[in-house]
């Protein structure tokens, strides 16, 4: 059984697992950031909070006595921003999946791991949060199941499946993929954000060039929901999000927890979203729950009622449990440290 518990203070997941950097023959150059820019998105309708993680509380979920994951806030890092919720996964007990949307990456299609959770999953599912970019933004590709969605493109920002259950991130071409393990999902997104333990935000008062690497706020808003994924040197995975955020901030708050590579994901609320399950957990806590979940960003929204999530710009009403229009990842536990509890497989990009 999985015991999720809300402490303050508690201590960060143990980190057993290693993962060495791969060994790429050749360097490929990282994306160029040029081209026409996107049209801005309008804000969404009226959308309304959930409850989430209050300041100053923590998450820990664990299996036996070992944990699984820990979740904490980050307080404010300046005048008019917000919180940052930060999980840690432990790497030997749980396991990333990608999940292709109803709409994202492409309309329709017969996929195993598809727009909702499967009852397999729902039995060991541990946690879930927003994917990347749509497909015509995100300047990479979209791999798995082995059918290629977008092609993958050389130094882009990957997140890379592996067929052992194991999950690195970098850039496509120079840190992954490893030599001699299977691939079965790709997700790229941008260019990193964390390259070698070092932000690569450039501070700028340039609005533009701020978008046309990181994002299209909506309406232009000075700050907005964020989110990203990064991956420390013993291979531990976190997960960064919050709402009225920069772009250094979330940097910042990955550094602090000894992340060595990360990319942005989706941007904009409601897009960015995540969430920790009652089940197969046993859940003791003083935050309130939503329906036996637990939302992790704060301020997270959902679309108000009568909202319709259809077209190319869909914002989800999803828990991940119903039906999405946009892409995202599952996490899994693990039976044991070297185990598989989902099925993978190989992917023709790897």
């Amino acid at each position: 059984m999985v015991s999720l518990g809300l402490l303050a203070g508690c201590t960060s997941v143990a980190q057993h697992s290693h993962s060495a950097t791969p060994d790429v023959a050749s360097p490929v150059a990282k994306p160029t950031t040029g081209g026409e820019r996107p049209v801005r998105p309008k804000s969404p309708a009226a959308s309304v909070p959930v409850p989430t993680l209050a300041r100053g509380v923590s998450a820990l979920a664990t299996v036996g006595s070992v944990p699984v994951v820990t979740v904490h806030l980050i307080g404010p890092a300046g005048p008019g921003q917000g919180d940052i919720s930060v999980a840690v996964f432990n790497p030997a007990r749980t396991q990333l999946v990608l999940h292709a949307g109803s709409l994202q990456p492409l309309p329709g299609g017969s996929w195993s791991n598809g727009p909702q959770v499967s009852p397999q999953e729902r039995t060991v599912l541990l946690a879930a949060f927003n994917g990347g970019f749509k497909i015509a933004d995100a300047r990479g590709g979209w791999v798995s199941e082995g059918r290629t969605v977008a092609p993958l493109v050389p130094g882009a920002a990957s997140v890379v499946i592996y067929a052992d259950g194991g999950t690195d991130i970098g850039s496509w071409g120079v840190e992954v993929p490893a030599a001699h393990r299977q691939v079965v999902s790709v997700r790229q997104n941008l260019q990193l954000l964390i390259d070698g333990g070092v932000s690569q935000h450039v501070v700028t008062t340039s609005e533009s060039g701020l978008e046309q690497i990181w994002g299209i706020a909506y309406e232009g808003a000075p700050l907005i929901s964020r989110s990203a994924l990064g991956i420390t040197a013993s291979g531990a995975l976190v997960w960064a999000a919050g709402t009225d955020v920069t772009v250094g901030a979330l940097a910042d708050a990955l550094l602090a927890q000894g992340v060595q590579r990360a990319l942005e994901l989706d941007i904009n609320a409601p897009l960015v979203r995540g969430f920790l399950y009652a089940e197969p957990a046993t859940l003791t806590t003083s935050s309130p729950l939503d329906n036996g979940m637990l939302a992790l960003v704060a301020g997270q929204t959902q679309p108000a009622a009568g909202q319709s999530p259809t077209g190319a710009d869909a914002v989800p009403q999803c828990t991940y449990l119903t039906t999405c229009s946009r892409d995202f990842f599952t996490v899994l536990i693990r039976n044991s440290g070297d185990g598989r509890i989902h099925e993978m497989r190989p992917s023709s990009g790897s």
